[in-house]
């Protein structure tokens, strides 16, 4: 077996995420830099709302909110969190979560859109 060198294998390396992230590089977020994280989490909350309402156009809002969040690993920590609340039909503990007032999925199109 023949080695590569270092500098080979680096070139390799840069051209591989080079030609991969091309094809699978998303939009850049809409809207401002959020400025505070309660004001993303209000964010989020209402999208993912809209979300088990059955919106499926709303899931790029949350993306959106995460993506232009101040902390962006919290921002996606309480999203994918409450996801998965949501998921689990554990809607008391999301709608706590995402301290929003009314938080309802619905039977067919919430779950579809979830």
């Amino acid at each position: 077996a023949q080695e590569r060198t270092s500098a080979e294998r680096a070139s390799a390396l840069e051209n591989l995420s080079t030609s991969r992230g091309s094809n699978t590089r998303a939009p850049p977020p809409r809207g401002p830099k959020s400025t505070s994280m309660p004001a993303t989490l209000i964010h989020i909350g209402a999208a993912l709302a809209q979300v088990a309402l059955g919106e499926h156009k709303s899931i790029r809002s949350v993306a959106d909110a995460v993506l232009c969040a101040p902390n962006i690993p919290h921002a996606l920590a309480v999203s994918s969190s409450a996801l998965r609340l949501l998921l689990q039909r554990r809607t008391e503990e999301a709608r706590v979560l995402l301290s929003v007032d009314i938080l309802h999925v619905s039977p067919v199109d919430g779950d579809a859109a979830l």
